[in-house]
């Protein structure tokens, strides 16, 4: 298969599965780049946005901000919020879970159990795009497309 030819359907593949992976990688690249004070301003924007739907709609992390002020949060406040582990997965599971709000197709994952304990948990599209979206850059920055033979 010629390189044009793979990479066609590799990109048909893509839009055909989860057509996120193109907009997340895209993002990718146009931050690569971002001066310290421009990603230290974008990972404060996101961790708002996140804190923010955590406070919304999970009930442990409404348990766990308590009383944070999410809009005035500063990214050296971040170790203010324990961190979560598989036990407190396990353990809180259904308040960790979002209450009333639907996310579109939800892909099961699982770890590999590595330490000898496996998980299972349930991502949606757009965290799969963003994380397939982040292994593609990174193979970018070496010269290697996903498309490539290998």
């Amino acid at each position: 298969m010629t390189n044009i030819l793979a990479k066609l359907t590799y990109l048909a593949g893509l839009l055909a599965i989860n057509p996120l992976i193109y907009r997340h990688f895209r993002q990718l690249r146009e931050s690569e780049f971002y001066s310290d004070k421009e990603l230290d301003q974008l990972q404060l924007r996101k961790l708002k946005r996140l804190l923010h739907h955590a406070k919304q709609f999970s009930p442990y992390y409404r348990d766990v901000l308590g009383q944070t002020n999410v809009e005035n949060m500063m990214l050296k406040d971040i170790s203010t919020i324990p961190l979560l582990t598989k036990a407190t997965l396990r353990d809180q599971g259904e308040r960790i879970y979002s209450e009333n709000f639907s996310f579109s197709e939800l892909i099961k994952s699982e770890t590999s159990g590595s330490t000898g304990d496996a998980f299972v948990f349930y991502r949606n599209k757009s965290w799969d795009a963003a994380h397939r979206a982040a292994i593609w850059r990174g193979m970018n920055q070496h010269g290697v497309q996903p498309w490539d033979r290998n």
